[in-house]
């Protein structure tokens, strides 16, 4: 099997040491704790047309009916001044900076495949975000895409590959900052390319029972994410005001002074806490 096939040992070798388990695992837990609440914050602020588009692409894509459909047009509703306030300007920033944790991790991947060491490889910062805002805009067209921009999935199923293939090919060149060149890079975009196309193409098949199964059984998560995110927001005004109003007692309360020019036991010239001069 070596003799006729050598590139395979290759393959399971270098598989093994990126530790391709572990860094999809990773990556899986890094997409669900910054992809959920970037949704939350495109949902606040994007223009209807993207939101929904948005929301289109997800229903197309894993064919999402009945409920679970329900609860992603609840996870992700239309931008109003309560879902704003909810969220805020910076909450919204701070999301999108902890996202770039997915960003570094892809970075750290591509970096073991292709054996970068990391001292004296310094990448400018503003990739990771160039990359968030890059998949933030993938979903939009996913869509469209998979439909063969109207035409259907006959002309939707070959240009899938070829529209991944790009992403994945200009998403290598981006994290590792040009430190390999683009020719290179071109077997691993078209790789991963052709899985997501099989995953993507497979998902109509198990995704919808799947979510069904886990919203009869556990309930809406997006639901709980953004209630949480709403009610700690609304904790911390809360938190706010009340210091606000103990800062305007104390100052209050300072100003004040005893009836009758009479000091109480145990206060100075100074105020309370300072001894009286003997």
């Amino acid at each position: 099997m070596e003799d006729r096939f050598p590139v395979l040992p290759r393959l399971a070798e270098r598989m093994v040491s990126v530790n391709i388990l572990d860094s999809a695992t990773r990556l899986a837990a890094q997409f669900f704790l910054t992809a959920v609440p970037l949704l939350f914050v495109v949902a606040a602020y994007a223009p209807p047309l993207v939101r929904h588009q948005m929301v289109t692409s997800l229903r197309t894509v894993f064919g999402l009916t009945g409920a679970v459909n329900s609860e992603l047009e609840h996870a992700l509703p239309p931008a109003t001044g309560d879902l704003r306030q909810a969220t805020g300007v910076v909450s919204g920033l701070r999301v999108l900076l902890s996202a770039t944790a997915m960003s570094r991790a892809v970075q750290r991947l591509c970096k073991r495949a292709w054996k970068i060491p990391r001292a004296g490889t310094r990448i400018a910062p503003w990739r990771w975000l160039a990359w968030i805002v890059l998949w933030l805009a993938a979903p939009v067209v996913q869509g469209p895409l998979h439909q063969g921009f109207g035409a259907g999935p006959w002309l939707g199923i070959p240009i899938t590959p070829v529209g991944l293939t790009g992403l994945w090919w200009w998403t290598q060149h981006l994290l590792l900052g040009g430190l390999v060149g683009w020719r290179p890079l071109l077997p691993g975009a078209v790789i991963t390319a052709a899985a997501l196309t099989t995953l993507t193409v497979t998902a109509r098949l198990y995704m919808p029972r799947a979510l069904d199964r886990t919203l009869a059984e556990y309930g809406p998560p997006g639901r709980g994410l953004r209630d949480a995110v709403v009610a700690d927001r609304g904790l911390r005004r809360r938190r706010a005001q009340h210091q606000r109003g103990r800062g305007r007692g104390r100052r209050t309360g300072a100003g004040l002074a005893p009836a009758g020019g009479m000091q109480p036991k145990g206060w100075g010239a100074g105020g309370p806490g300072e001894r009286p001069a003997r």
